[in-house]
């Protein structure tokens, strides 16, 4: 996300996600992201490790997330 200091406040600008894109950084930009992803047919699946759900491109070539891989 892009923020830019204005008189009298922030614009923040959000990039426009595709189906597939790699997971944003940040809390926002991520539901973005997400909305997108689900619109375009992607679902969730579980970690096999932590539980959590996350998106294949949020998951490692075995059965759980990039965060439990590392």
């Amino acid at each position: 996300m892009t923020c830019i200091q204005i008189p009298g406040g922030i614009v923040c600008v959000q990039p426009k996600f595709k189906a597939g894109d790699p997971a944003p950084e940040g809390y926002l930009a991520w539901h973005d992201w997400a909305e997108v992803q689900h619109k375009a047919g992607l679902r969730q699946k579980r970690c096999g490790c932590c539980g959590k759900w996350k998106f294949q491109q949020e998951m490692s070539d075995t059965a759980v997330c990039n965060m439990c891989a590392a």
